[in-house]
Formats: C-alpha cells, sequence, structure tokens
C-alpha cells in the first residue's frame, strides 16, 4: 500500500497499532500509533519515535507480508506465531491478526495475549533451532522448560512429549533413546527431523 495524503484514513484502517517492518531497515519493528492526513508515527522497537511524512507527490510504499505460523524461543519456552484467518484484512502484525501461544509447565497450550516488541522481536531474530540430544540432556544451563525443534516441532521437557504444533505426536523415552508414537501418521515428520539434524542414528522411532 502506498502512504499518501490521499488515502491517509485507508492507512488508519488497516495499519494503525499493528507491528510493521519498513524495507530499509531490515528486521527492526516499528509500531504505529497514530494516523492522520499528513503523517504515520509510532515507536521504534528501541524506544525511539519514529514520523512518516505524507504527500501525493512522494508516496512511501508498504508492503509487508504477515509471516508464517512458526515456533519460536522465547525466555525459558518454545512459542508459536500465527495468524488469524478472520481478520487478514489488517495490515502489518496486529492482534487482530496475529496471536502467540506457549507451551505451559505442564506442557499444555497457553495464549499470550497482547503483542509486544519484545516477543516479535524474539520471533524475528531467526534463532538457531535446538537438536534432540540437547532438549533432552541433563546439560540445561539455561532452565528450558520447552525447546523449538524445528518451525513446527518441539519438545517439552517436564513432560518428555514431543509436539508438532501443539499436538503431541510422541513421547521420548530419554535412558533408551526411544521416541514412542503415540500419533503414528506423523513418523516420516519425526524421521525426517533426525535425519536432517543429525540424529537418525542415535534415536529409534517406534510405534506405542
Amino acid at each position: 500500500m502506498q502512504f499518501t495524503t490521499d488515502n491517509w484514513d485507508d492507512i488508519r484502517k488497516y495499519y494503525l497499532g499493528s507491528f510493521i517492518k519498513l524495507k530499509e531497515h531490515g528486521d527492526l519493528l516499528f509500531r504505529i500509533d497514530h494516523v492522520d492526513r499528513t503523517r504515520v508515527s509510532g515507536t521504534v522497537e528501541d524506544g525511539r519515535e519514529f514520523i512518516l511524512y505524507m504527500n501525493n507527490e512522494n508516496p512511501y510504499e508498504i508492503d509487508y507480508v504477515l509471516p508464517h505460523k512458526s515456533f519460536f524461543q522465547y525466555g525459558k519456552d518454545a512459542c508459536q506465531l500465527f495468524r488469524i484467518p478472520a481478520r487478514q484484512y489488517m495490515r502489518g502484525i496486529c492482534v487482530q491478526n496475529t496471536a502467540v501461544s506457549k507451551f505451559s509447565p505442564v506442557g499444555e497450550r497457553s495464549e499470550m495475549g497482547a503483542l509486544d516488541f519484545p516477543v516479535l522481536k524474539a520471533f524475528v531474530a531467526k534463532q538457531p533451532f535446538h537438536s534432540l540430544t540437547t532438549a533432552v540432556s541433563k546439560h540445561n544451563p539455561d532452565g528450558l522448560r520447552s525447546f523449538v525443534l524445528t518451525p513446527r516441532m518441539a519438545f517439552h521437557r517436564s513432560t518428555k512429549n514431543l509436539y508438532i504444533d501443539f499436538t503431541k505426536v510422541a513421547t521420548v523415552d530419554v535412558p533408551s533413546k526411544a521416541i514412542i508414537l503415540t500419533l503414528p501418521i506423523f513418523k516420516s515428520e519425526v524421521e525426517n527431523f533426525l535425519k536432517k539434524s543429525g540424529e537418525f542414528e542415535i534415536f529409534k522411532v517406534q510405534n506405542a
């Protein structure tokens, strides 16, 4: 969408309260807090204020694609950002079209509520994924409760459960290195993960 004086009311409708990125600033996040006929203003993730002045002769182009569903590590927990399909007319990232869930201490899905800069910065940081060997190890210096293994797979440490999205697909018997499938339909996804992480010879996948 072009940010111009003529369509300032549409900009307010579609972008007010949303988080965006600007092409010349890489992964830096901006939140739009105010829109009027001549300018868009708000807050940068580092606390600074920003202003984009609008005019019809030199429009500013915003083309922000909403991110795909993915797990990411935030603090001690594996979290997942996902879209809310019913509200896709909103642009950028906002509570109307995007939500974040995390694993609770007992391995259940828990909604995180309002979006903010710290959560979204963790999502865009492109952190490296953990191996299952790391996730089940006795050595856990950061005290993580759940580990992100792939964009769609996570391991919950206290329950020893393996999840695709928030669906439990297997339990890991750590001493024997056995991955016991509770949903055999996901066997190929689990095996493909082990092959890509170089752990296919370490863990044995079996049906319950």
